[in-house]
């Protein structure tokens, strides 16, 4: 900012001695020469400083020495001289700024990713889907939209586990998950709050229209295709599904999930 205030500073006090051309147009090259640093690097933008400053260096001894136009080289001329590699240096510096701010804040998100992400689903884990669900409460409640909660338990999830071993149920699980995504949409949160219980969020979603979902859910989890050391089998899936929608009585968003947990005990599919 110093630097900028300095160079306007120097345009403004010698605009009437150096004539429009010799003073703006160095302006604007300087210009061009941060942007070019900016955006290539600090290397290429010194190169390209470099060039600016022979260019004009050049310019004004043909001007001086040659043809006589310029009669009194004055301070602002050696000024620019000096402009244009500086420029460089600092936007140049300023790129490298934002790029290890942009990198922390990807690095940031890869790890809030790691936090909030099943690494055997790629669904949401119970602490993102809940960190989902406060956000999205806040949001109905300031809005006033609605938005519906599903809890699908797989009740003999522990006897899968038994049958087929730690690694196939993965599979099936991750098949599970697979189904779920197909029969919700992008926008909706699905998670994996338990090793047997998935939670999905459907916004701007009502209970009627929640229930639609339900019934599309039952149908692609009643048989379930799944590929088990090397053979396709059809995995009976037995799962329980909990519906609740926010309320305008809620305080918490913990009362709507609450509901839906208790709904697993009444819906058998």
């Amino acid at each position: 900012m110093v630097f900028i205030l300095a160079v306007i500073a120097i345009v403004l006090l010698y605009a009437p001695t150096m004539g429009t051309f010799n003073l703006f147009i160095p302006f604007a090259c300087l210009l061009f020469n941060m942007i070019v640093s900016h955006n290539l690097g600090l290397q290429r933008g010194l190169m390209a400083g470099i060039v600016l400053t022979f260019a004009f260096g050049s310019y004004i001894i043909y001007e001086t020495m040659i043809i006589n136009r310029i009669t009194e080289v004055n301070f602002a001329y050696i000024a620019w001289l000096f402009f244009f590699p500086l420029s460089s240096i600092l936007a140049g510096q300023l790129s490298l700024v934002v790029s290890n701010y942009r990198r922390e804040l990807e690095n940031k998100k890869s790890l809030e990713q790691l936090v909030t992400i099943d690494a055997s689903t790629g669904l949401y884990n119970s602490q993102g889907f809940f960190r989902k669900l406060e956000e999205e409460f806040v949001r109905a409640k300031r809005y006033k939209t609605c938005f519906s909660i599903l809890l699908i338990k797989m009740s003999n999830f522990d006897e899968l586990q038994v049958i087929y071993g730690e690694i196939d149920s993965i599979k099936i699980l991750q098949s599970v998950a697979g189904k779920v995504e197909l029969q919700t949409r992008f926008s909706d949160i699905k998670a994996l709050i338990s090793a047997d219980i998935l939670g999905i969020m459907l916004p701007e979603t009502n209970e009627d229209g929640a229930r639609i979902v339900i019934e599309k859910l039952h149908q692609a989890l009643d048989r379930l295709t799944t590929e088990i050391r090397g053979t396709k089998k059809v995995i009976r899936i037995k799962p329980s599904i909990g519906i609740s929608s926010i309320k305008e009585s809620d305080t918490d968003v913990l009362e709507a999930y609450q509901r839906a947990k208790e709904e697993l005990n009444y819906d058998r599919g």
